[in-house]
């Protein structure tokens, strides 16, 4: 199993570098659009005046209030979109791109590693071959990669706030395998907490509702153990010691908890935001309506989600990686894999709640740009639903039937033969370009990226140049889903702040 791993983890490491060449060759073609320009007005003008770093920083601080008092809460998210790269210099937006897929790597990694090779010890070759599985399909498979990856703006505000998500969930993960909860972390884990509550709407719901598990989970620990020591089914010093232990990670994580509440309430409660709900013509559905719709769109987009070929892929080659946790978490932790129906219901809960904020708001569940934050949630919940139901299926078979046999021979050929299925299938149906790399290869291969990027250096130029107040502009145009979409707005939006103009248009206009 050992030398299967290694190998799986070998052919994951050479895939993903391999398709990272064509986002890299995309990246010199991209530049700032729409939200950028409006986001960074305040640090842009800090900048050009007087190239002080710091001046920045402190223009950045005042775009929080401004947009949470005009527009929405996310205070956190307001902060970073406002130091977005191009301010410094418009080359330098092309590092957003890969910006933000290693945020998106190193956050994955860090929950990863601290788990498999932290908590339960195994080698770091398991973690970096679940890591680079997760962040093969979460970046290939995205539901809009321009708003994932290419658009600053966007990609701070799911895919950035996500990560840092990511980070809080692992630092309660360690926590609770610790039992350890020291002054720093619990400001740490406060400190998390706060930011996590400024991102975006549906980050915010998500983080409240695991939050809402983990404090359940450790309330229903301390009644189970406290009914046990009442009962004398363990002995009385061990289970009142085992207790306390969570009683201290309860009262430990009340803080974070509170934290995070209260930050969420100040996001949700900004006056900006009921601006902008009258501005989009107010909420669609009731409350009622809303949770029906949202379970029962839930329950389609994980068919739908599911049965492609990409996640039966992703299953097959997540198999093996499972199942050497499943038995380190059997033979180390005696962990018996108990109520799997539990665990996938408080998941379909989670997942279903995610699609609320839209169908609450605007009756429509085809916006990319969050179904970008519910995929990537999705693909962690699919892997933590195979490694358990693996987990369940091997307890009952060990317990029923004592086999621990080595299956390597037969995953391998499973392996092997569901990976050519998959990719026939792919390059029979034309679907490469659907992959966040080929429509990053297609784009420049067919010069859409080119003309594209021709178009908005022309327009700088013109506007950092003219010293007139009104400036007419070409209007930048590229097919390519990974440049730009239907749901960023117009390319000029925030022009007027950003380059200090009375009037943009464009030249047709």
């Amino acid at each position: 199993m050992k030398r299967l791993l290694k190998n799986l983890t070998i052919i994951l490491a050479i895939a993903f570098m391999l398709s990272l060449i064509p986002i890299i060759s995309l990246s010199p073609y991209i530049y700032a659009q729409a939200d950028d320009f409006s986001y960074a007005c305040f640090t842009h003008g800090a900048w050009a005046g007087t190239h002080n770093f710091f001046a920045v920083i402190w223009a950045a601080l005042k775009t929080v209030p401004y947009y949470y008092t005009t527009w929405q809460g996310t205070y956190t998210s307001a902060f970073l979109m406002a130091l977005e790269p191009g301010l410094w210099n418009q080359e330098f937006y092309h590092i957003v791109p890969i910006l933000m897929i290693a945020i998106l790597g190193l956050s994955t990694f860090y929950m990863v590693n601290s788990f498999v090779s932290g908590i339960l010890k195994l080698d770091k070759y398991i973690s970096s071959g679940i890591t680079l599985l997760i962040l093969m399909i979460s970046i290939q498979c995205i539901k809009q990669p321009a708003e994932a990856f290419t658009w600053y703006n966007g990609a701070i505000h799911y895919t950035g706030i996500y990560a840092l998500w990511l980070i809080m969930i692992t630092c309660n993960i360690k926590v609770l395998a610790s039992g350890i909860v020291s002054q720093r972390k619990q400001i740490v884990l406060c400190l998390l907490a706060v930011l996590v509550a400024g991102g975006n709407n549906l980050t915010v719901l998500a983080a409240l509702i695991v939050q809402t598990y983990m404090l359940l989970f450790l309330g229903v620990m301390i009644l189970f153990k406290a009914r046990l020591t009442e009962n004398g089914i363990e002995g009385n010093k061990k289970a009142s010691d085992h207790r306390n232990g969570v009683d201290k990670i309860l009262i430990a994580v009340i803080p974070e908890s509170l934290c995070l509440f209260v930050g969420a309430m100040i996001n949700f409660l900004a006056p900006g935001n009921a601006i902008r709900m009258e501005a989009m013509g107010g909420n669609s559905n009731g409350i009622v309506e809303t949770i029906v719709k949202s379970f029962s769109t839930g329950f389609d987009n994980i068919l739908d989600w599911t049965i492609s070929v990409s996640s039966l892929l992703f299953i097959v080659w997540g198999i093996p990686f499972a199942m050497i946790v499943v038995k380190r978490l059997v033979d180390k932790f005696d962990f018996k894999f108990r109520l799997p129906l539990l665990l996938i219901l408080a998941e379909y809960c989670l997942f279903s709640a995610m699609w609320a904020p839209n169908i609450y708001t605007s009756d429509e569940t085809e916006v990319l740009r969050t179904q970008n934050f519910i995929y990537l949630v999705y693909i962690v919940l699919l892997l933590v639903t195979v490694t358990y139901l693996c987990g369940w299926v091997y307890v009952k078979v060990v317990d029923w039937f004592g086999i621990r046999h080595d299956f390597s021979l037969m995953y391998s050929f499973l392996i092997a033969g569901a990976t050519i299925a998959a990719a026939f299938v792919i390059i029979i149906s034309g679907s490469c370009q659907y992959y966040t790399s080929g429509t990053a290869y297609a784009a420049v291969k067919s010069g859409d990226a080119i003309q594209w990027a021709g178009t908005i250096r022309n327009n700088f130029k013109l506007l950092e140049e003219s010293n007139d107040t009104e400036v007419r502009i070409a209007k930048p145009e590229a097919e390519s889903s990974i440049i730009t979409c239907a749901e960023i707005d117009v390319w000029r939006y925030g022009l007027l702040l950003y380059y200090d103009k009375e009037s943009v248009l464009y030249d047709f206009e």
